[in-house]
């Protein structure tokens, strides 16, 4: 597979990242964030800061660290046609040797749970991969 060309430990803008991630992406991203660790998935209203925008830290984690999340996901998504076909076309997409769309995880969740990009993660893991591409999503003095 062919990982998006970023550095590991590099913090972006969304401008920067151009090419790397679906403009799609930044809805959901933006919605609620941050993500109440404890309430999860609702927003953390105390920790809500509407005047920064918020940044995104590049990581390649190993499959294994998400491992939980993405079978309980596949579990899910397999039980219905869209989500299925939805993976199978990423997969397809990947093994054509298109690039590689991070996934996105909010930097201070420490459960590790996915944004966004929960199909992607499934896609990877049934190819085998043995890294997945990670988009640490976060304020700038995280």
């Amino acid at each position: 597979m062919r990982m998006p060309q970023l550095e590991v430990g590099r913090t972006y803008r969304w401008d920067e990242l151009t090419g790397v991630v679906h403009d799609e992406d930044l809805g959901p991203l933006s919605i609620g964030f941050p993500k109440s660790i404890e309430y999860w998935p609702h927003e953390d209203i105390l920790n809500c800061r509407p005047d920064e925008k918020f940044v995104f830290e590049y990581a390649e984690w190993p499959v294994e660290r998400l491992k939980s999340h993405i079978t309980e996901n596949r579990e899910l998504f397999m039980s219905h046609t869209y989500h299925r076909d939805r993976i199978q076309t990423i997969k397809n997409l990947l093994v054509q040797g298109e690039p590689v769309f991070p996934i996105f995880v909010q930097k201070n969740d420490p459960m590790n749970r996915i944004v966004e990009g929960m199909h992607r993660s499934v896609a990877f893991y049934e190819l085998g991969a043995d890294f997945i591409p990670v988009l640490l999503t976060k304020y700038a003095d995280w």
